[in-house]
């Protein structure tokens, strides 16, 4: 489990691993849902920016993180070239954009 003081080191992991796999990454806190007692938790959505074996390099990480964590949710949409102007020169072939809803159990 993640302590309460390494929330913000987790956020910073989480950049820097979109950056180790060639995506770029915005990350917001989403509101605390009602939990039960016994867990406490942050969930986080992540909207990623990259091609789709990228993605998988992410999630790859992200699974063998040290911290517990839950995707909650997943989409995946392939994105057109308007959509990425500004963009365009760091992602090569296809681009997809996926916004992931995670969970991550704190002590």
């Amino acid at each position: 489990l993640l302590s309460k003081n390494d929330i913000l080191k987790t956020i910073i992991d989480l950049e820097n691993i979109a950056r180790k796999t060639s995506n770029l990454i915005e990350i917001t806190a989403k509101p605390a849902n009602a939990q039960s007692p016994k867990e406490e938790s942050i969930e986080l959505q992540t909207s990623l920016w990259g091609g789709f074996p990228n993605l998988i390099k992410f999630l790859n990480y992200l699974e063998n993180a040290s911290y517990l964590s839950q995707i909650q949710n997943m989409e995946i949409q392939r994105i057109s070239e308007q959509e990425t102007t500004g963009k365009k020169s760091f992602f090569e072939g296809t681009s997809i954009k996926t916004v992931l809803n995670i969970k991550i159990l704190i002590e």
